[in-house]
């Protein structure tokens, strides 16, 4: 690949990052603007059911973003493993030669820094939104929680079961006399 037309795409994908991290912020701007408690009843009136069931959905989509970073995580740590490799190979004497060897990096490199970093910033942008989302939700309800299933119940902190004071020692009889 050319280094120009390297760059030219470089600029584009990053550009449309950039404008993902500028729209993630204007949405987010909307979202702490709009989503009030009047909002929240307006939602609850219009869709017909509580809104907790938005919350839910907000937070399985936080853990679904969650996920996608773990994952770009490991691509990425992978990406780099392999570039640290092919230049290990090419240090200890490989047969490559320079040019060959200086494309294959600029391709490694392409394929890290043009699919797996952008993904991953975006992925980042994303669950950021939407961790955004959930807070100005939960703030719109005045943080009111609905349980609904019984998994949620051993989450809820117990209160500790103060200490039992120990038993008396009885005193011994006193000896009989004889």
């Amino acid at each position: 690949m050319n280094v120009h037309v390297l760059g030219v795409v470089a600029a584009l994908v990053w550009g449309g990052v950039f404008a993902l991290q500028l729209a993630a912020m204007w949405i987010q701007a909307d979202i702490e603007k709009r989503w009030n408690e009047e909002w929240a009843l307006e939602w609850e009136r219009k869709h017909g059911r509580p809104i907790d069931e938005l919350i839910e959905q907000i937070a399985s989509q936080i853990r679904g973003w969650r996920v996608a970073r773990r994952l770009l995580n490991v691509y990425l740590v992978l990406a780099l493993a392999v570039m640290a490799v092919f230049a290990f190979i090419q240090w200890r004497g490989w047969v490559m030669g320079g040019p060959e060897f200086a494309s294959l990096m600029r391709f490694l490199l392409g394929i890290t820094g043009l699919l797996f970093v952008p993904l991953w910033a975006a992925s980042w942008i994303g669950a950021g939104l939407v961790e955004a989302m959930y807070r100005q939700v939960r703030a719109a309800t005045g943080e009111r929680l609905e349980i609904t299933s019984a998994g949620e119940y051993d989450r809820i902190p117990k209160p500790a079961k103060p200490p039992k004071p120990p038993k008396e020692a009885k005193a011994a009889p006193p000896p009989a006399k004889s």
